[in-house]
């Protein structure tokens, strides 16, 4: 009798430690984790629905945070490719493309991971078009974006998103003016601003109407998909 019964409690403990390793599986798969490196917060579980429970360490995530998954990597990928290919299709038009979109996209569903489309849309930009002061502009624009849109990233607010939007591009031009500081001084500066005023505001307004309307689409699209796949 003494043995069944211990026979009986190392089964339940198998059991328990099975069901303990899926949910931390799916767990990790859920933040994009990898499970090898995932271990349960609670691995003390005492019951099955307790070890339901279980999640990443925060060490584990913590280490994966800027960690991409494979099918992260290949929609960055796209999303960079979008970026230059966007920006090119649009280029006979002064300062409308749908780059700061595509990026707040990325902010949305990947958060800090998002700097990594915009490095691969800045080296893109490098290796067709070479250096100029553009590449200085581009190195601290762009990755601001990312910057400026992670605070706002839990907040579903079209009209916010499309107020950052159109803000960042009023200020694309004072931003590009940074370096003439340095080079020039102050006047050259805001020569340089002033002269572009004119396509800062047709930034601004392209990137609050384009950002209204296609976000919230490409969003819900994108969450589509990703629940097919």
């Amino acid at each position: 009798m003494e043995q069944k019964v211990v026979d009986r409690l190392e089964r339940n403990s198998a059991e328990l430690a099975d069901n303990a390793e899926l949910s931390c599986a799916e767990a990790a798969d859920a933040k994009g984790v990898n499970q090898l490196d995932c271990t349960c917060a609670d691995e003390s579980c005492a019951d099955i629905e307790k070890s339901a429970e279980c999640t990443c360490s925060n060490k584990a995530v913590g280490r994966s945070r800027m960690a991409a998954s494979a099918r992260e990597i290949a929609e960055m990928s796209l999303m960079c490719a979008l970026m230059f290919a966007g920006k090119e299709v649009l280029r006979m038009i002064p300062n409308v493309h749908p780059v700061m979109l595509l990026i707040m996209l990325c902010v949305l569903w990947y958060g800090w991971k998002a700097m990594y489309p915009v490095v691969g849309f800045l080296v893109t930009q490098i290796a067709v078009y070479g250096l100029g002061i553009w590449t200085i502009n581009y190195v601290y624009i762009w990755p601001l974006a990312v910057a400026i849109t992670m605070p706002i990233r839990n907040i579903r607010n079209r009209w916010l998103w499309a107020a950052v939007a159109g803000a960042f591009g009023f200020a694309f031009g004072a931003l590009c003016a940074i370096p003439y500081i340095f080079m020039g001084g102050w006047n050259a500066a805001v020569a340089y601003w002033m002269a572009g005023i004119p396509f800062d505001l047709i930034h601004g307004v392209s990137n609050f109407i384009i950002v209204l309307f296609l976000l919230p689409l490409l969003d819900t699209r994108l969450g589509r998909y990703r629940q097919l796949v």
